[in-house]
C-alpha cells in the first residue's frame, strides 16, 4: 500500500491518495482528468498515512483530495521516502509563477470581507461555502476568479506566488 502525490499538468496542484496499486490509481484518475496527471511523490502507508497528510496540508486543500503544492510537500512530511530525487514543476506553464512556498499574502477572511461575505465568493467560485470557510489563503487555482471578483492584485492576493506588475511607465522605458 501507498501513499501518493499526483500532479495536474503543470500547475500547483496535486491530489494525496492512497492505493495498492499506484499506477493503476493514476490511470484510472487519468480517465476522468482533462490534465496529464504525473506521479511526483510515493511514500510507504495506507488511509491512516493519508488522512494524517490531509490534516497536515489542510489550509492548501481546494476540494476533496485536492491541494495547492507546497514546498513542504517535496521534503520531510514525516512518512518513509520512497523516491529521493522529485522531479520539479514545470513553473513556465503558470502565469507569473514566481516559486511555491508556504502561501503568504492576503488572509482568506480579509478576502472573504472584500469579496461581499462567504456565500457570494462560494457561489462565485462553485464551491461549497465550508471550503471556503476552511481556507488560511486562497488556493492558487482560485486566484484568477477571485481577483477578478474582489478587484485584489495578483500580487497583493497570494504574494508568495505572483509578483508585482511592472508599471506601464516602466514597460515603455
Amino acid at each position: 500500500m501507498a501513499v501518493y502525490l499526483i500532479q495536474a499538468g503543470g500547475l500547483p496542484i496535486v491530489k494525496i491518495g492512497h492505493a495498492v496499486d499506484v499506477a493503476n490509481r493514476i490511470a484510472q484518475h487519468q480517465c476522468a482528468h482533462w490534465e496529464e496527471l504525473k506521479l511526483i511523490r510515493q511514500w510507504e502507508g495506507a488511509q491512516r498515512e493519508e488522512r494524517m497528510l490531509h490534516l497536515k496540508f489542510a489550509e492548501l486543500r481546494i476540494r476533496g483530495e485536492w491541494f495547492s503544492l507546497s514546498r513542504q510537500m517535496l521534503g520531510d512530511v514525516g512518512l518513509i521516502q520512497m523516491w529521493p530525487e522529485l522531479p520539479l514543476i514545470d513553473e513556465n506553464s503558470v502565469v507569473q509563477i514566481k516559486g511555491i512556498h508556504k502561501p503568504s499574502g492576503m488572509t482568506a477572511a480579509e478576502v472573504i470581507a472584500v469579496a461581499g461575505g462567504c456565500l457570494r465568493l462560494s457561489r462565485h467560485l462553485g464551491l461549497a461555502h465550508s471550503s471556503v470557510l476552511a481556507w488560511k489563503f486562497v488556493p492558487a487555482v482560485h486566484c484568477m476568479k477571485v481577483s477578478e471578483l474582489t478587484g485584489i492584485p495578483l500580487s497583493v492576493l497570494r504574494t508568495d506566488i505572483y509578483e508585482p506588475l511592472a508599471s506601464s511607465r516602466e514597460v515603455s522605458a
